[in-house]
């Protein structure tokens, strides 16, 4: 008995020690499997060009009878083509493309039967020249059996690959696909102003308000854009907002013509224009006729016809300037105000304010040199500025009017609205701006109900 036990324990023993030896011997075995793994991965990789960028001086691509160079130097240029809109980072890509080209297999070395795999006489080709004098060039042949794939062969040496069809295409773009199509790009979220022209005559210009210099107008903390032209008023913000969301980066789906000779079959004769200030600078686009679902148009003074979708077309084309105009036209910045004076009848009121009015308890309110409370000046003062407009009016008033409304404010300048009767139900309101537009009638005598109730 007890010598069993104890050729157990021996067992025992000998199995620990055994496993001990392996748990040591894996640990400290050479750690090169993962390297000999990768030198095998790279093994399979097959270079027909492998050179760093730098040392590229030129590409010369040859495709039947379109031939043009690339030149690598101080920014990479194409020798013998001319364009307006080059894109530096499709010419850089396409260096760097040209410096490493991978086969997908090696066929045969050097010494081979071109005709056997159409190279014999190729009509691709893509030479690199490097900045030590020597060069290499790609000889592109026949469709080789394997699917998607083409012979290709290296000059110099002979040898004979294949090439994914998609890597040959890629490596034989035509000078055109190097244009940026990129027409603008706009910061719609910092736009400071913008203005829209048919032809030469401007039909529109609208401008962010900016708290300093416009501290001391009382309608810059109320909205955020003003319109300077035609009409110097508070714009709509609904509208700002509708065409603004749609400004931002416009790429072109084709570029239609450079140096065109006839901007009329494009539309762009007399073209909308619009010019949009953001915090990167001036934009300017110009709008022609619409090509199905694009729209012809031209950015800057670049003499170049894009094809782009717009999506503010429609905006552009169809605005008017009434269409941007705030409809409360008497609403200011109540802390800018000193005072209101409303003229009806023959019968002028005056609606004063002294004080802080963002303070309760800290203000005077007063018509006609009475006092007022805090509810009832409000409810006086929201009659005033609650008069909209329902439409623009382009007929000159004649006569009197039948109602002013002046504005004094703190800065000491003035806004006044005069307004005609035209029938029962509309009258004609004219600003010192020179706006002009119909508003209904009731709105003006709700203010002189308004004016009765406060004075009881």
């Amino acid at each position: 008995m007890k010598k069993s036990i104890r050729a157990l324990i021996i067992a025992v023993l000998v199995l620990c020690l055994l496993c001990g030896a392996y748990v040591i011997a894996d640990k400290w075995k050479p750690k090169e499997s993962k390297k000999d793994e990768t030198e095998t991965q790279t093994a399979k990789t097959v270079y027909i060009i492998k050179e760093k960028t730098e040392n590229i001086a030129s590409v010369d691509i040859a495709d039947g009878d379109t031939r043009y160079t690339l030149v690598n130097g101080e920014k990479v240029s194409i020798d013998g083509y001319s364009s307006a809109v080059l894109s530096q980072g499709k010419l850089d890509s396409a260096i760097s493309a040209y410096s490493t080209i991978s086969a997908s297999r090696k066929i045969k070395e050097g010494d081979n039967s071109l005709a056997d795999y159409g190279l014999d006489n190729p009509s691709r080709s893509v030479t690199v020249h490097l900045k030590d004098g020597s060069a290499k060039t790609i000889l592109f042949g026949a469709s080789a059996a394997i699917d998607n794939e083409i012979y290709v062969s290296e000059k110099e040496s002979g040898a004979i690959y294949t090439l994914s069809s998609y890597s040959a295409d890629s490596l034989m773009p035509s000078p055109e696909s190097f244009r940026d199509l990129t027409v603008c790009t706009i910061d719609n979220t910092s736009i400071k102003a913008f203005s829209i022209k048919k032809g030469s005559a401007e039909t529109l210009r609208i401008e962010k308000s900016e708290e300093e210099k416009d501290k001391d107008d009382p309608s810059a903390q109320i909205q955020d854009y003003n319109m300077t032209y035609p009409y110097a008023v508070k714009a709509s913000s609904d509208k700002v907002s509708a065409l603004i969301e749609k400004l931002g980066a416009i790429t072109a789906t084709d570029i239609s013509e450079e140096n065109p000779a006839d901007l009329s079959k494009y539309g762009l004769q007399s073209p909308y224009v619009i010019t949009v200030t953001d915090g990167e600078g001036e934009h300017v686009i110009k709008l022609g006729a619409k090509n199905g679902s694009d729209v012809y148009m031209m950015s800057g003074s670049l003499p170049v016809v894009y094809s782009a979708p717009c999506d503010f077309y429609d905006i552009v084309t169809s605005a008017a300037a009434s269409d941007y105009v705030d409809r409360f036209i008497h609403i200011f910045n109540i802390d800018t105000i000193k005072e209101i004076e409303f003229t009806e009848g023959g019968e002028t009121h005056k609606l004063s304010v002294k004080g802080d009015t963002s303070k309760e308890g800290k203000c005077d309110y007063k018509l006609d040199g009475k006092k007022l409370d805090e509810s009832t000046f409000k409810k006086l003062y929201q009659s005033i500025i609650g008069i909209t407009f329902t439409d623009t009016a382009e007929a000159s008033p004649s006569g009197s009017p039948t109602a002013t409304v002046k504005f004094k404010f703190k800065n000491k300048k003035e806004k006044t609205f005069s307004y005609y009767t035209i029938d029962e139900r509309y009258s004609f309101a004219v600003s010192d701006s020179g706006l002009g537009c119909k508003t209904l009638t009731k709105n003006l005598t709700a203010v002189t109900e308004a004016i009765r109730e406060a004075a009881k």
